[in-house]
């Protein structure tokens, strides 16, 4: 049985070390921000950002997917996206152009925090 875990929304920055376009915009879920003690999974993700643009997601420095439309656009996916304790949660958009993105992750795990 799962347990919800909360939402976690974040803005994005321009950032250098963004590896899709140096400058390009970043929405950083470190694991401050994700505060979990247990194994959980992003069931539900939802963003807004500029238009048109596209980003990737990494888990620390592991590629993860890529997203065609990152103005608006929501994620519900059959298998949720799993990480642990310690890791960071990146959206390395392919633009500096625009509004700072917002990225809401919706989280759940097998046992509370």
């Amino acid at each position: 049985m799962s347990t919800y875990l909360g939402k976690r929304t974040m803005t994005g920055f321009k950032d250098t070390q963004n590896p899709v376009i140096a400058g390009g915009w970043t929405v950083k879920f470190s694991p401050d921000v994700l505060a979990v003690k247990v194994v959980a999974e992003v069931y539900h993700i939802a963003v807004k950002g500029p238009a048109p643009s596209t980003f990737q997601i990494y888990i620390d420095t592991t590629f993860y997917s890529n997203v065609a439309r990152g103005d608006i656009n929501d994620y519900d996916p059959s298998k949720p996206l799993p990480f642990s304790p310690g890791d960071t949660i990146y959206f390395y958009y392919n633009t500096a152009a625009g509004s700072a993105p917002i990225v809401t992750l919706f989280l759940q795990g097998t046992s509370p925090i």
